[in-house]
């Protein structure tokens, strides 16, 4: 148990910070000129950069499961600084050029307020994609030699410099809108790297072995990572398909903001579940009980679904929040007060997401969440083709029924196709518990 939360919390942290801040710049935002219009046109933007910033997903697996020795580290190095190169490209490409006209008129169909604002994010995320994917793998890279310190202080890092960041464009210019975010998360993730990079550079050289061990070969690399990378496309299109039938539907910018403020509050409370994964992946490559493991998960499922059920349910704290605190009113309050209570009931379906999913990272073969995503991608279209076509339901209330809706179809999936692997893992486990015994014993 120590040592499961001594991981667990820094890496939860690291990979749900941002989910932590979002209620804040989104609180931010909602005190700007144009407040409907920089929080819609800063989640289409983010949204998009999510999507070019697809690797860093996945990232955090490759350090995980591979990082044994000085060659391997420079083999993931140059590896993880191809896929980082080709987001940076591709980010310029779609918001420097015309492929932004392209993606804001023709796939979002976006006009006016909301449209402005999400043109000017996406320059100011520019940056962002490159930033995220040599973050979350130099995060994986403090898990895997065990110094959850430096995640804290990258972590802590990142956090101060985004506020002061945020606050800082706001007070200058409250007319920035969406690019009030939008700046403040790029610079605060460049922050970051730089505290990872010169606090993980003595630890690498005191903990792996200078040159013993042969390096991964690439095509070992490509093998493990296209199928995750692949299956990563399929939940980060997640936003972008919702925002797309969204802004089709009535009062387009309100109903992105209900959903964007719903997620972000929802992500406050299961942020724990974000280091579930690298936690139990971490515990596993150095020897430890699976079973145990996933006994751990299920607690600490239990530990968030109380105070999450108790803001949900209960209407003067629901308020307080979303009114009091993140300043939505009127019927921007009403569809995200409604999404809140539908999301509070998904920790203890999504935790066993993330046990599975785990188990089959651990045994090295991924393809199965490849097909646990298309199975997920299905599930969503399906619920927002019956939700917005049958029922009389606002959009925030759509958008947060597929997006709950698709967590619990991916969730289901993945225990029915990682069912063997955690199975396999526990019984190598105590088979190699019992050799270990019996050779001390000789």
């Amino acid at each position: 148990m120590s040592r499961a939360t001594a991981l667990l919390v820094p890496a939860s942290l690291n990979l749900g910070v941002a989910s932590v801040l979002a209620p804040v710049l989104n609180a931010l935002l909602a005190r700007s000129v144009e407040p409907e219009a920089s929080i819609g046109g800063y989640a289409l933007a983010l949204s998009v950069m999510m999507f070019v910033a697809l690797p860093h997903a996945r990232v955090q697996a490759l350090a995980l499961v591979f990082l044994d020795n000085q060659n391997s580290l420079r083999r993931l190095w140059s590896f993880v600084g191809v896929f980082a190169s080709i987001s940076g490209v591709i980010a310029i490409l779609v918001a420097l050029t015309p492929f932004r006209d392209v993606l804001l008129d023709g796939v979002f169909a976006t006009t006016g307020s909301l449209r402005r604002q999400a043109a000017v994010a996406l320059v100011a995320l520019v940056p962002f994609p490159v930033l995220v994917v040599l973050r979350t793998y130099l995060y994986g890279i403090a898990l895997r030699i065990g110094r959850p310190r430096v995640v804290w202080m990258g972590t802590f890092a990142g956090v101060v410099v985004v506020l002061v960041t945020g606050i800082g464009v706001f007070t200058i210019d409250p007319n920035a809108g969406s690019q009030i975010a939008a700046i403040a998360v790029s610079v605060g993730a460049a922050a970051e790297i730089l505290v990872l990079s010169l606090a993980t550079v003595q630890p690498l050289r005191r903990t792996l072995a200078p040159t013993e061990g042969r390096a991964p070969k690439y095509d070992e690399l490509l093998g493990f990572f296209s199928p995750l990378l692949m299956a990563s496309f399929l939940p980060v299109i997640t936003p972008l398909i919702i925002n797309t039938t969204l802004t089709r539907g009535p009062h387009p910018e309100t109903s992105v903001a209900a959903v964007a403020l719903a997620f972000g509050v929802n992500q406050v409370f299961v942020i724990l579940l974000w280091g579930v994964q690298p936690t139990l992946l971490s515990l596993m490559s150095r020897g430890e009980n699976p079973a145990l493991g996933r006994r751990f998960a299920n607690m600490v499922a239990l530990v968030i679904t109380v105070p999450a059920g108790i803001v949900a349910f209960v209407p003067p704290l629901t308020s307080l929040l979303v009114h009091n605190w993140l300043g939505a009113s009127t019927r921007l309050q009403d569809m995200t007060e409604t999404g809140i209570r539908l999301l509070s009931l998904l920790p203890l379906i999504l935790v066993q997401e993330a046990i599975f999913s785990s188990a089959i990272m651990q045994t090295r073969r991924t393809r199965p969440i490849v097909y646990i995503n298309i199975i997920r991608l299905l599930g969503l279209v399906t619920i927002l083709a019956v939700a917005s076509t049958t029922t009389g339901w606002s959009g925030g209330v759509i958008g947060v029924v597929a997006l709950g809706g698709a967590l619990v179809v991916e969730a289901i999936t993945t225990v029915m196709y990682g069912r063997r692997a955690q199975k396999h893992l526990e019984l190598a486990w105590i088979a190699a518990e019992e050799t270990h015994a019996r050779s001390r014993g000789a």
